[in-house]
């Protein structure tokens, strides 16, 4: 080859060389992938609530106190020996027990009757706020006598239960007690349970 072919064959290569160069492509920048969500933590239950609490006839009085007259409810009295349980686990599960006999007039007849049954769910509790989410209403009222006062008064106090049954809305909790503000007929009042030994 002469030395001019050698020059054109090598300006021919140099030339070759920035045309490829010219048409490669631009690296790709890595993908960097977005990080995952984080999973929502739920809030722990208050370990305070965590256990057995159960309140007496006395203490158990002020929720039927609370029932306004106007709704045609008459005064009535609670056994001192009626007791109302309430159970709470970590997870927030609830069940509430009663055996609340109570003796009343019921327009002008004695009454005699006993709330029994136990109703169970979920418990939500953030601050001092508490909420009761029932699924399983198993609440009852009967009468303890042939009555026929009896009898209708525990009849309507079921439709009650069905309709109203026993609600929440705050508490506050120590080692010993903890008084929980129930709602009874969309009425509150405030109730000290005693934790069980």
């Amino acid at each position: 080859m002469t030395r001019s072919g050698w020059f054109a064959a090598a300006a021919a290569l140099a030339l070759g060389g920035a045309i490829l160069t010219g048409c490669a492509a631009d690296p790709e920048p890595p993908v960097t992938p977005d990080p995952p969500a984080p999973t929502p933590v739920a809030e722990a239950f208050p370990s305070c609530l965590v256990g057995t609490w159960t309140a007496t006839g006395e203490q158990l009085q002020p929720v039927y106190d609370a029932i306004p007259l106007e709704l045609d409810y008459p005064g009535a009295d609670i056994d001192p020996e009626a007791t109302a349980t309430l159970v709470f686990d970590d997870e927030g599960g609830f069940l509430f027990a009663q055996n609340v006999p109570v003796d009343l007039s019921w327009q002008g007849t004695p009454a005699s009757v006993r709330l029994i049954g136990t109703m169970s769910g979920t418990a939500d509790a953030k601050g001092t706020d508490i909420a009761l989410t029932p699924t399983v209403n198993g609440l009852e009222v009967r009468p303890e006598d042939d009555g026929t006062g009896s009898a209708l008064f525990a009849a309507a106090t079921q439709e009650t239960l069905a309709e109203w049954p026993v609600a929440a809305s705050g508490y506050t909790c120590g080692s010993g007690t903890s008084t929980i503000e129930l709602w009874t007929e969309g009425h509150r009042t405030t109730v000290i349970f005693g934790r069980a030994e």
